[in-house]
């Protein structure tokens, strides 16, 4: 399966990267970011970057119609991260049950039956 995704541009130590999410809506900078929970797990903290807060903002609906292209562009970035920490352990948790289950829906709807992954 080829999965449309955005371009990422991650930091040397590949611990962060961002994206824009592009749509007739306008453009929106989403940030990932592996934050280290303990030893070798990692959070992945995803999001619209806010900028008067210089923080990921989890909670954003952007509804950019591209949620499966966000959610490629996301895996893609956990692959990248995890060639240069292949010991690690990532725990993606949504900031609500209900994107929990998306993001779990959304990864084996375009990620688990695809070879790249």
């Amino acid at each position: 399966m080829n999965l449309n995704k955005y371009q990422l541009i991650s930091r040397k130590d590949h611990l962060s990267f961002e994206f824009f999410s592009t749509s007739p809506k306008g453009t929106l900078r989403k940030v990932i970011y592996f934050q280290v929970i303990d030893g070798n797990q990692y959070n992945l903290a995803f999001g619209d970057w806010n900028e008067a807060e210089q923080r990921i903002d989890d909670k954003a609906r952007s509804n950019n119609n591209d949620r499966d292209q966000v959610i490629a562009t996301v895996g893609s970035a956990v692959i990248e991260f995890l060639k240069y920490y292949p010991d690690a352990e990532v725990i993606a948790i949504g900031s609500t049950p209900a994107r929990t289950r998306l993001y779990q829906m959304g990864i084996f709807a375009n990620c688990m039956r695809s070879a790249a992954w």
